[in-house]
């Protein structure tokens, strides 16, 4: 295959992507408004998103289904695969316990009152992290090409200015969510 043709075939599908993203967000608040005012309530709102997931799962699977076929996996390269990834386990459960156990603990020792106050403004600080969504998203598929071929200048280069870009953002997201964390939170909340 030609370079040009796995460039548009990429593109192609990180548009494919972001166009399942979109129908899957539109269609999450759609399926979840319909069936809690229609008076199914939380019911009718985990039912919403069970069906979004369905769908969009359907769709992509059928896509991916006629484009790569099903295989019978091959186990040969299983050692391999599980001593490149097995390291990255630990760290990924335990920010997964954190995310989940602390309102629970700050419920414990200090009441339901502090967990309100805490997961408002857990939200709002977490906000400064969409501004490093697509480099999360799109750096490791672009370092990984340059490391391959060695060119370290180039991996500096595009780390050094996603570094600055996002500073450039997040250091004045966070003084402006800062001044304006209490006018937002008692909109977004009750006094």
């Amino acid at each position: 295959m030609n370079k040009k043709y796995l460039m548009n075939s990429k593109r192609n599908n990180i548009r494919t992507q972001h166009i399942f993203l979109f129908i899957k967000t539109y269609l999450n608040v759609a399926l979840v408004a319909y069936f809690v005012l229609s008076g199914y309530g939380i019911l009718g709102a985990v039912m919403g998103l069970l069906i979004t997931d369905l769908i969009v799962f359907l769709i992509m699977a059928s896509l991916i289904i006629s484009e790569i076929g099903i295989k019978i996996p091959k186990f040969t390269d299983t050692r391999e695969y599980l001593a490149f990834g097995l390291p990255t386990v630990p760290g990924n459960l335990s920010s997964w316990v954190v995310n989940s156990s602390d309102r629970y603990v700050i419920g414990i020792f200090l009441g339901a009152a502090f967990v309100g106050y805490y997961s408002p403004g857990y939200a709002l600080g977490s906000m400064i992290l969409m501004f490093l969504a697509p480099l999360s998203f799109m750096l490791p598929a672009v370092l990984s090409k340059y490391y391959d071929e060695n060119n370290m200048k180039e991996v500096k280069t595009v780390l050094r200015y996603s570094l600055k870009y996002f500073l450039l953002l997040a250091i004045p997201s966070a003084f402006g969510l800062s001044l304006l964390s209490k006018p937002i939170l008692t909109i977004l909340s009750t006094p």
